[in-house]
């Protein structure tokens, strides 16, 4: 991967063990992001720490918030500014949301994801915070992720990478036990649980590689 100049750096800092591990990552992490330029949203706990390591960002004004909407308006500002990477820390949800942000853009910048969630199980971790140590931005490898694009009359509304949800139900982990969960709840970082119900009318289709996974006129 050819060196990043412009760095935007987002964090979400109540993903998986909350803000006692994510101040572990962060220090570790700065430090090896090597850019002329590192865009950091002012009032956050990346602002504070980079603030007190002494590094130099060019701040981003906005107000930010931990939900999908937050992160994607962060990202939208830093694509907008001209940053070539953006270096997201969190779980699976917070990356798919920078990522939705940089494909709506025109895939104008690469994300690198350290994951600091609950799961990290999806394609967009690059590394687990745990493991930052070990990160080497100068000799990373560029690479294409497939997702679920949907449109609407050909207008990019949205992509998934590993949780395609077709209703508002989302199969997720609360209190150690996997169960049913709002999936609109989830992007403001609650995780209320909810009773599934089908929503195929009587033609609903569903295929996958081009296969019939659901026919609900059957």
């Amino acid at each position: 991967m050819t060196r990043s100049e412009r760095v935007g750096l987002i964090v979400h800092p109540a993903a998986g063990r909350g803000e006692e591990a994510i101040r572990e990552i962060l220090p570790v992490l700065l430090a090896t992001i090597k850019a002329e330029t590192i865009f950091i949203v002012t009032g956050t706990l990346e602002a504070e720490i980079a603030e007190e390591m002494g590094i130099r960002f060019t701040p981003v004004e906005l107000p930010f918030s931990c939900d999908f909407s937050g992160i994607t308006s962060a990202s939208d500002v830093m694509i907008s500014r001209g940053v070539d990477t953006i270096v997201g820390v969190g779980g699976d949800g917070t990356l798919c949301a920078i990522a939705n942000s940089i494909i709506a853009h025109g895939g104008k910048a690469r994300l690198i994801g350290i994951g600091a969630g609950s799961s990290n199980v999806g394609p967009l971790v690059t590394i687990r915070g745990e493991d930052l140590k070990k990160l080497d931005l100068e000799h990373l490898s560029e690479q294409a992720i497939h997702g679920v694009v949907v449109t609407v009359n050909k207008a990019f509304k949205g992509i998934a990478f590993n949780d395609v949800t077709f209703s508002n139900i989302f199969f997720g982990t609360k209190d150690g036990k996997r169960v049913d969960l709002d999936a609109y709840a989830i992007f403001d970082g609650v995780r209320r649980e909810v009773e599934p119900h089908s929503v195929c009318g009587e033609t609903t289709k569903v295929y996958k590689n081009g296969r019939l996974m659901i026919d609900a006129s059957v």
